[in-house]
């Protein structure tokens, strides 16, 4: 959106990147605490959204609009981040992401030129070695931290003395420990939450809720499962490896399923009378 002219988008496609991501809200489930943003609000994006636009909805909200070398220089990064993130792979094919990482830096420096190559970028390196030692990204993730600094704030009731009141709080709750509030999950029957993957490269929608129970004690759902399904990509790496899917909507059957199986969320998205399922790969 700034910069060299050579690399920056003019305003009409700023414009059309704006709309793309309020086309994708109604497809965004609510594991996500954000729907996305258009981009006159970039400078206001908070790091979930960057991360929602960085690893899932940049993908499909860029293709067609950068130039083919820009767009290939995100669609790797995006890729990148979705082999780091999954605890598997982020261990599997741990010296394919940081070598992917290495290539990006560099051509970086050649897309972009040599003043965007500041520490931030640099830093991108390291990725995969954090990964390697801690499991995935989300593992040194720092939102956990940022998390709590909420409800330590919520502890104070002044400036004065912050630790003091800090502690007093603390070991209050402990003689005094709250009730917890029960938590009401978003019904899995209903879009944009009802997209799941059953095992590997099984997607499925969940339709109706049953009054049934399975052996376990499970409830069950009527679910379409999508039979047919193909990687989104072969490069830089086979989609199926991130979870990103392109499914036939017509090659289909109705399943009853226990609950449980439906852990694993999507996101899908219709285009052109087809779907596409990402996988949803963060925890935090």
């Amino acid at each position: 959106m700034r910069g060299d002219r050579n690399v920056r988008m003019s305003a009409g496609q700023i414009n059309e990147v704006t709309q793309r991501p309020l086309s994708l809200r109604k497809a965004i489930p609510s594991c996500f605490v954000r729907k996305p943003r258009g981009l006159e609000d970039i400078d206001r994006w908070k790091a979930t959204e960057l991360r929602q636009f960085a690893v899932y909805t940049g993908k499909i909200v860029l293709k067609g609009v950068l130039p083919h070398h820009l767009y290939n220089h995100f669609f790797t990064f995006s890729v990148t981040l979705g082999l780091l993130l999954s605890p598997n792979t982020a261990v599997t094919h741990n010296s394919y992401s940081s070598e992917l990482m290495t290539y990006l830096v560099s051509k970086t420096k050649e897309l972009y030129g040599e003043h965007f190559m500041v520490y931030n970028i640099h830093s991108m390196t390291h990725l995969s070695a954090e990964a390697k030692n801690f499991g995935s990204l989300d593992a040194c993730s720092a939102f956990p931290f940022e998390n709590f600094l909420a409800k330590l704030k919520r502890l104070l009731r002044s400036g004065k003395h912050p630790l003091a009141q800090v502690a007093k709080r603390c070991i209050e709750m402990a003689h005094f420990p709250q009730t917890q509030s029960v938590v009401t999950t978003k019904c899995k029957t209903k879009r944009p939450n009802n997209a799941f993957f059953i095992g590997e490269g099984k997607c499925c929608v969940a339709i109706e809720e049953r009054e049934d129970m399975d052996e376990t004690g499970s409830p069950l759902l009527l679910c379409k499962v999508l039979e047919k399904s193909e990687p989104l990509f072969q490069n830089p790496c086979d989609s199926r490896m991130i979870g990103c899917f392109k499914v036939q909507s017509g090659h289909s059957i109705n399943k009853l399923l226990p609950e449980r199986q439906l852990t694993r969320t999507a996101i899908m998205v219709e285009e052109n009378h087809q779907l596409f399922f990402f996988a949803i790969l963060h925890t935090l």
